[in-house]
């Protein structure tokens, strides 16, 4: 593989080398520190907490009280202005709150694992993700992998398709260990209490390798200046991208408030 990139790619470094490879390259060949974001630091509580909750060390009733006694601690970026402006903070704490309140688990299904790391290969590359939750029906022995997301429903349902790619390309490690590929698939949008489920379907999942092998061959094909190709996006560049405090388009963003950003536009510097 191109010296330049990772000795093993993950979904989120596929999705991060298509949405802006100069990003990619500030974290993945410079080496930056990626920068946090609150979303981000939020959705890894939760995270945390169901898989510890999966795995017996919590029980339903201690998670909203480990919720609201950790969030603090966990989630020490701010959130974009116009959101703080809003309350968003509050409102994140008792939405994610009244989730786990009314959470019941998972009745009519087996856990078999949680936050099951796996390593595969895609395109002849090692391939590694993390799967959230994996179930097992106890009435049909259909498998299910489920994926915790902090998105809105409106955001959730404008990337759909590319999400599910993730629990796509997944579901090869239940075919790899359990000898089958899961019966469904299913996003925990936790924000909303909302569980989208979607049928296996084989046609999705070759779509889905494809997508990932194009991917990895485009990155390989690329040489060290081709990687300084910025993509951007106002709000994702300003709030969300893990290279943003060391990116210029980033960096620009965040310090000219009430300009015309259409006139003059930074161009990347390698770093």
């Amino acid at each position: 593989m191109n010296e330049l990139c990772m000795n093993h790619l993950s979904f989120s470094q596929l999705t991060q080398a298509e949405q802006c490879p100069y990003a990619y390259y500030l974290i993945r060949i410079a080496g930056i520190q990626p920068q946090e974001n609150a979303f981000s630091q939020a959705g890894s509580f939760v995270h945390h907490l169901l898989a510890d909750w999966a795995r017996g060390m919590n029980s339903l009733e201690e998670l909203p009280v480990l919720w609201a006694a950790g969030f603090s601690e966990y989630v020490t970026e701010c959130f974009p202005p116009y959101l703080e402006a809003k309350d968003y903070r509050r409102k994140l704490l008792e939405s994610v709150g009244a989730y786990f309140k009314h959470f019941r688990g998972f009745p009519g299904y087996d856990i078999i694992a949680a936050e099951q790391p796996f390593t595969s290969s895609l395109a002849g590359e090692p391939f590694m993700g993390v799967i959230d939750l994996i179930l097992r029906d106890q009435a049909t022995g259909e498998y299910v992998v489920v994926d915790h997301k902090s998105s809105s429903l409106s955001s959730f349902r404008r990337s759909k398709r590319a999400m599910y790619r993730q629990v796509l390309l997944y579901a090869k490690y239940l075919a790899d260990h359990f000898g089958t590929f899961p019966a469904r698939l299913c996003f925990n949008l936790f924000r909303e209490s909302v569980l989208d489920e979607q049928p296996f379907r084989s046609e999705d999942y070759v779509e889905a390798v494809h997508w990932a092998e194009d991917t990895i061959r485009a990155m390989n094909e690329r040489d060290l200046t081709d990687w300084f190709e910025l993509r951007p996006d106002q709000f994702y560049c300003t709030n969300l991208c893990p290279a943003r405090g060391n990116c210029s388009y980033g960096c620009w963003q965040n310090h000219t408030k009430g300009v015309d950003r259409n006139e003059k536009q930074p161009q990347p510097v390698p770093a």
